[in-house]
C-alpha cells in the first residue's frame, strides 16, 4: 500500500491522524525569501482593507453570506495558512459579491472588487498557488464528473460527521466549505472542482495509509500501535465510509494520470476489509 498511495498534494486542505483522531493539518505558507518584507507589508495592507470592508458590510445590513465570505478570507490571511484555500475563498467571494451587486451601494461594490483583486495579486506570489492553478488548468471536467465529485464529497462529509469521537468536526466542515464553492454540476469553476477533488484525494490517501497499517496488523493477529489509539470497529467504519465514497470517483480519477492510484488502492482496501469482516 505504501508503494501505491502517494503523499498528500497541494490543495486547500490536508489531513493527519493525531492519537487516532483524524484532523485538518495546519500549514505555514512557503514564501519567496527575497520578498519576505514586501509580502508582509502587502498582507498587512490587505488585512486592513478587509477590516474596513467588513465594517462597511456590517453597517450596510448585507446578506450574511457575503459578510461571512469576506470575514473567512480575512481570518485565513491573518493565520497565514494554506494559500490555496485562501485563493479558493477569494474566487467564491467574487462569485457571491456579483450576485448581490445590485443590492449594495456602489462604494461597497468598489471596495469588494478592490479587496478580491488585492487578494488575487497577493496569492499569485506563492509557488503553491501557481502550481495548483496549473494543475487545475490541465484537468478537464464535464457535468457528470462534477456531479460525481459533489456526491462523493457530500457522502464523506456526512459519514465522517457521524464519527465525532474519532474525526474532528473541522474535517467534514472543510469538505463542505469547498463543496459549497460549486453551485451545481451545471455551474462550476474548474479550480473549485479541482480543489474539491484534490482535497478528497488527500483525505483518501491519509485514511488508506493509516488504515492499511491497522488492517495488516489485524490480519496477522499482532495488532499493535494503532489499535491502542483507535478501536478496530472505528477504523473499519472510517475505511468503509472512505472506500464507498472513493469508489464513486473511479470514472473521474481514470481521466487524471496522477490519480489512478486511488482506484487500485480502493480495491486493495476493500479486499482487506472483506478478509476481516467475514
Amino acid at each position: 500500500m505504501k508503494k501505491i498511495v502517494p503523499e498528500q498534494k497541494i490543495s486547500p486542505v490536508k489531513f493527519y491522524f493525531d492519537d487516532g483522531r483524524l484532523k485538518v493539518l495546519s500549514e505555514v505558507n512557503i514564501k519567496n525569501s527575497r520578498d519576505t518584507e514586501n509580502i508582509r507589508q502587502a498582507l498587512d495592507a490587505i488585512i486592513q482593507q478587509g477590516n474596513a470592508l467588513i465594517e462597511s458590510l456590517i453597517n450596510s445590513n448585507c446578506d450574511k453570506r457575503l459578510l461571512e465570505s469576506v470575514t473567512n478570507i480575512r481570518k485565513n490571511l491573518e493565520e497565514d495558512t494554506n494559500i490555496v484555500k485562501t485563493g479558493l475563498m477569494n474566487i467564491s467571494c467574487s462569485s457571491i459579491s456579483s450576485q448581490f451587486e445590485q443590492e449594495l451601494p456602489s462604494a461597497i461594490n468598489g471596495m469588494l472588487k478592490g479587496f478580491t483583486a488585492s487578494v488575487h495579486l497577493y496569492i499569485s506570489q506563492f509557488p503553491a498557488w501557481e502550481q495548483f492553478v496549473e494543475n487545475a488548468a490541465n484537468t478537464e471536467f464535464d457535468r457528470a464528473d462534477v456531479g460525481t465529485i459533489l456526491s462523493a464529497a457530500d457522502g464523506l462529509a456526512k459519514n465522517l460527521s457521524q464519527l465525532e469521537d474519532h474525526v474532528d468536526d473541522n474535517v467534514p466542515k472543510s469538505i463542505l466549505l469547498l463543496r459549497h464553492a460549486i453551485e451545481s454540476p451545471e455551474i462550476f469553476s474548474k479550480r473549485a472542482a479541482f480543489a474539491l477533488l484534490r482535497t478528497v484525494e488527500n483525505l483518501v490517501a491519509k485514511v488508506y495509509q493509516y488504515g492499511a497499517e491497522f488492517l495488516d496488523d489485524t490480519i496477522k493477529s499482532v495488532s499493535k500501535g494503532t489499535s491502542s489509539a483507535i478501536s478496530k470497529a472505528t477504523i473499519i467504519a472510517i475505511l468503509s465510509f472512505t472506500v464507498a465514497n472513493a469508489a464513486q470517483l473511479s470514472t473521474v480519477v481514470v481521466k487524471i494520470g496522477e490519480m489512478h492510484w486511488m482506484h487500485e488502492a480502493t480495491l486493495m482496501i476493500q479486499r482487506q476489509l472483506d478478509a476481516i469482516t467475514r
